[in-house]
């Protein structure tokens, strides 16, 4: 039982001491070896002798009605008896059964992928290692000898894109070993060649269909993740893992929290469309451009993404990637506005752009990335909704916002600490034909007086001001 030896030892002392403790919680993500674990403590042979009889039981959600009978045959199953009573998958405590349960003479061997408060004695499984994995991977497919020496570095890399999870390990083996037919050692060109797409590739068929059949065996089709990743010792490639592994097949919302740089492996969440990453501090570092990873423009299915803070990086030139189907971007900044990523989310309806302003103003290159602004009404002309806010807006400053940014499709806009004087303002009406709802704040635009031109919004139906110096409006050419 690989990476488990640890764990199937603890486990099966705990069963056989002759103390107190009634029972104990295998605890761990899904998928992880928790009921794998839990038979093999079931089936060994001293467990087998120690016990006068066993009873293996995998509850299921939401039959609360046969409880009655549940408790009723355990009652009379154990009975004088010595036992042990494994209970697989269980999601919550219950007080009558274990109440029935807990008889001297039984011990309880409970598997959950909670950490049930009720349980006072927990064991919790981990991922694989590297070498670990390699080797579960390698005797899934090759038996006990493994992968030969020359197929060791795709044995390193398929392992590696399995994340420790064993049960994704041996489904991609399963896979495999059925696409070398003859079983042997020796792979013939073309499974060879399958092989090393597997490895290499970010978003092979084989991990696809790998994560459609995890989501079928671990029996529930999850769409929507919450997950906090933040503080200094929190490991975020561990964290996603469970996030990637465990929900790839399924999952179509997710939402993160998280300081760090987010790893390529976020990419094999084939199926998301909606992707949220929020930052748990609020820090600007020197020199330092956050940026999605390079792998997001593999992510075909994503619809949304709210990413504050970070940038889309630009992919190579010869690249044909494309995020097609996006329509809703919030919180890149003015980076993610040049020519060659605006052109690859042409599609997008809803933009909202943070303009950091740096707290320095050596190597200062706001100027240059304002400028791409300009490429907005260009790329993007089936842009309808469009905000753009200064964070951190200090009134000694400008924010030299393009009247090119704007396209005349828009219907909604949003400006927050540009500084600019009203008569910018009645430029960028003139410009916009369509708009019905203009929200302005945080000294969007400055001085007293506003001079507004008749041709300016001509279909609007809502402004709204807000933190502003602005005291009166006077209509001009009425």
């Amino acid at each position: 039982m690989v990476g488990l030896s640890d764990e199937f030892e603890e486990a099966r002392d705990h069963m056989l001491a002759e103390d107190e403790k009634k029972w104990l919680s295998v605890i761990g993500m899904a998928g992880v070896g928790k009921t794998t674990l839990a038979k093999k403590v079931f089936d060994d042979p001293s467990i087998q002798k120690h016990f006068d009889g066993s009873q293996h039981s995998r509850p299921t959600q939401g039959e609360d009605a046969d409880d009655q009978k549940v408790v009723a045959l355990l009652e009379e199953r154990l009975k004088d008896k010595k036992c042990l009573v494994v209970l697989d998958d269980v999601w919550e405590w219950d007080t009558q059964l274990m109440g029935t349960l807990q008889e001297k003479n039984v011990r309880i061997l409970l598997t959950s992928r909670l950490r049930i408060k009720n349980s006072q004695f927990f064991l919790e499984v981990h991922l694989l290692n590297k070498e670990e994995s390699k080797k579960l991977l390698g005797e899934k497919i090759f038996g006990d000898k493994g992968f030969p020496p020359y197929l060791e570095e795709l044995e390193e890399k398929i392992a590696e894109k399995c994340e420790g999870l064993p049960l994704m390990i041996v489904t991609v083996a399963g896979l495999l070993r059925k696409a070398n037919k003859d079983t042997g050692e020796e792979l013939d060109n073309s499974t060879q060649i399958y092989w090393t797409e597997v490895a290499e590739k970010q978003q092979s068929s084989v991990f696809v269909n790998v994560y459609d059949q995890i989501s079928e065996d671990l029996g529930f089709q999850l769409k929507i993740v919450v997950c906090i990743l933040a503080g200094s010792t929190c490991d975020l490639g561990f964290q996603l893992k469970i996030v990637v592994c465990i929900l790839a097949g399924s999952t179509c919302y997710l939402a993160l929290m998280c300081n760090k740089e987010l790893p390529a492996s976020i990419s094999n969440l084939v199926h998301l469309q909606f992707l949220t990453i929020y930052s748990y501090e609020h820090i600007i570092k020197r020199g330092v451009v956050p940026y999605m990873p390079m792998e997001i423009w593999d992510m075909q299915n994503l619809q949304f993404l709210q990413v504050p803070g970070r940038d889309l990086p630009t992919p190579n030139s010869d690249s044909n990637a494309m995020l097609e189907k996006v329509c809703y971007i919030a919180g890149v900044g003015t980076k993610s506005c040049t020519v060659e990523i605006l052109k690859r989310i042409s599609n997008i309806t809803f933009l909202y752009i943070d303009s950091v302003r740096k707290p320095y103003d050596e190597d200062d290159d706001d100027s240059n990335s304002l400028s791409g602004l300009a490429n907005i009404s260009e790329e993007l002309q089936n842009l309808i909704f469009l905000g753009y806010d200064v964070v951190y807006a200090n009134m000694k400053w400008k924010s030299m916002v393009p009247l090119s940014m704007f396209p005349s499709s828009l219907t909604f806009l949003i400006l927050n600490g540009i500084g600019y004087p009203w008569q910018y303002m009645n430029d960028i009406g003139s410009m916009l034909p369509n708009l019905v709802n203009l929200i302005l704040k945080d000294y969007a635009f400055r001085d007293p007086k506003w001079d507004l031109e008749s041709s300016c919004f001509l279909k609007l139906v809502k402004l709204v001001i807000e933190d502003t110096d602005w005291v009166e409006l006077r209509a001009q050419n009425v």
